[in-house]
């Protein structure tokens, strides 16, 4: 692991940035979808009845375009860091844990892009903007999968933790 080449190097430093930005944009995301509803009764919030949306949907887009690139760079990333790198998974532990959180946590990650963040940012971009369609979206991508946003939240700083400390690491 200390003797990285410089693609290497510069393969991990982007995908550190695609995380960071990802991670940014997730929270903001789970806290912009979570403003519009009641989180014990899953009803649009009396403060957002009878208003139009459409501009709090337009501001929603920059945030949902950015998770979703980012998230298929990091990915890619990733996939490209470890087939450059080689890094041996039974001397660094920390990176095998890693590896197993992302492959764990990405196909859920991935369907809720593809089947509701790729859908919202293609009816806002093409001037569709149905507020009770996009609102029941929203709602449906909270209830699909429950707590999973968190949980993937709370996977992601544990990959920020083991990355940092680099735990589980055997020393030769």
């Amino acid at each position: 692991m200390e003797n990285q080449t410089k693609i290497s190097k510069l393969i991990i430093y982007l995908t550190c940035v695609f995380f960071t930005v990802f991670i940014g944009s997730y929270i903001v995301k789970i806290g912009m979808i979570n403003q519009f509803f009641d989180a014990e009764t899953m009803s649009l919030k009396p403060i957002f009845e009878g208003v139009e949306l459409q501009s709090a949907f337009l501001t929603m887009l920059p945030v949902f375009t950015v998770s979703v690139i980012s998230f298929i760079c990091f990915i890619l990333f990733l996939l490209a860091y470890f087939v450059v790198a080689r890094i041996n998974l039974r001397n660094e532990g920390w990176f095998f844990i890693i590896v197993l959180l992302i492959i764990v946590t990405t196909p859920f990650e991935l369907y809720l892009l593809l089947k509701y963040d790729i859908n919202l940012i293609q009816k806002i971009f093409s001037n569709e903007i149905n507020s009770n369609y996009l609102l029941e979206m929203l709602k449906q991508r909270i209830v699909v999968l429950g707590p999973f946003p968190l949980i993937i939240l709370f996977s992601y700083f544990i990959i920020i933790f083991l990355a940092i400390f680099k735990p589980l690491r055997k020393r030769i």
